[in-house]
C-alpha cells in the first residue's frame, strides 16, 4: 500500500472503531506500524497527506489505548514530527493539552494523552517554546490521585519528562507540582 492508501485505511478503521472489539486495536496497530515504516523509509514528498495523518494521530492520542498501541503511536508520532516543519511539535503539543482539558471524566483517555505529552517533551524539548501550563499539571495531579499503579506510573513518567525538559521556564506555581511529583515518586517507589 502507498502512503495515501495507508492513511485512508487508518481513517476508515478509526471511524469504524468499536471499543468492545480488540481486533480494532490490532488493525490500528498494524496500520500505524506500516505508516511508521513508510515515514521512516520514504524519500518522496508525502506532505500532502500530513494534515490527515496529523488529525488521525491527534484522535488516537485522545483515545484509550493499551500500552503496546501507545508505544507504537508515540514512535509513529516521532517519525511524523521528524519529517514535519520545526514548529509542528509545539503545535501538536498545544492541541494535545487542549484535548486534555476537554476530556473531563475519561481517565483512560487522559492517561493516553498524558503519556503522549510526556513523550513529546522527552523527544522534542529543544523545539518547544513554552512550558506546560498549570492546567496540564493540575490534570496530571488529578489523574495520579484517581489512578491505579500503571496510571500513576504513566503520570509520574510524564511529569518527569516535562520537568526535565525545561525546568527554568516553569512558572512559579509549578514549583508546587514539582514538590507533588517528588513526594509522589518517593511514595510510589516504596
Amino acid at each position: 500500500m502507498d502512503f495515501g492508501s495507508l492513511i485512508e485505511a487508518l481513517e476508515k478503521e478509526v471511524k469504524l472503531d468499536n471499543p468492545r472489539l480488540s481486533t480494532g486495536s490490532i488493525k490500528k496497530a498494524d496500520l500505524l506500524f506500516q505508516l511508521k515504516l513508510e515515514l521512516d523509509s520514504s524519500h518522496q514528498d508525502n506532505a500532502k497527506h500530513f494534515q490527515s495523518l496529523e488529525s488521525i494521530l491527534l484522535y488516537l492520542s485522545s483515545q484509550p489505548a493499551p500500552s503496546p498501541l501507545r508505544r507504537l503511536l508515540k514512535s509513529t508520532l516521532k517519525s511524523f514530527l521528524s519529517k514535519s516543519k520545526p514548529t509542528k511539535p509545539q503545535t501538536i503539543l498545544t492541541e494535545l493539552i487542549k484535548l486534555t482539558h476537554s476530556l473531563k471524566h475519561s481517565l483512560p483517555c487522559k492517561l493516553t494523552l498524558i503519556d503522549v505529552i510526556g513523550f513529546i517533551y522527552t523527544q522534542f524539548s529543544s523545539k518547544l517554546l513554552s512550558p506546560p501550563n498549570d492546567e496540564f499539571l493540575e490534570s496530571c495531579k488529578k489523574v495520579f490521585k484517581s489512578s491505579d499503579f500503571p496510571g500513576k506510573k504513566i503520570t509520574l513518567k510524564s511529569l518527569n519528562s516535562v520537568l526535565r525538559s525545561k525546568p527554568s521556564n516553569l512558572s512559579q506555581s509549578s514549583s508546587e507540582y514539582l514538590k507533588f511529583y517528588l513526594k509522589s515518586a518517593s511514595v510510589t517507589e516504596t
